[in-house]
């Protein structure tokens, strides 16, 4: 009858189930594993000692403090200073930029105006020429009929 009343193997409630019943397996073997650690005596125990006070095998010179300090500094100095030549770099390189992008904004803004006035010169050209022929059509058109 118990059988009966579990879910179809291929629902989700089956596998969810299966994740169940293998959870509760790994727990239990865990549980286990502690309580034999615990009666042979291992216990639980934290290496090295935190609470452990020992003497240090080598203690450091004041010396070497003030010496590794000094290296430090001048590292960090230097690396301010590539820092600063940097940025004044990249302000100049900005600069030049901006400037050939205005250079180039200026050219395009006259070669536009030019070729602006030049069609437009075209253009006239043009309709002169189309005007001269259309007096010419019409000069040919009274003529014909005057022939006729």
């Amino acid at each position: 009858m118990m059988f009966a009343q579990l879910p179809d193997p291929a629902s989700y409630q089956a596998v969810g189930w299966l994740v169940v019943i293998v959870a509760g397996i790994a727990t239990g073997v865990n549980q286990v594993l502690k309580l034999v650690d615990r009666v042979k005596g291992k216990g639980n125990l934290i290496a090295p000692q935190p609470l452990e006070v020992r003497e240090a095998k080598e203690l450091v010179r004041e010396q070497d403090c003030v010496g590794r300090h000094r290296e430090i500094t001048q590292q960090l100095r230097q690396v301010q200073s590539q820092r600063a030549q940097d940025l004044k770099e990249g302000a100049e390189s900005r600069r030049g930029l901006y400037e050939r992008l205005e250079s180039f904004r200026r050219d395009m803004t006259e070669m536009e105006r030019r070729l602006s006035a030049e069609n437009e010169t075209r253009a006239k050209d043009l309709h002169n020429r189309i005007n001269d022929i259309l007096g010419a059509v019409a000069e040919v058109r009274g003529e014909l009929k005057n022939v006729h």
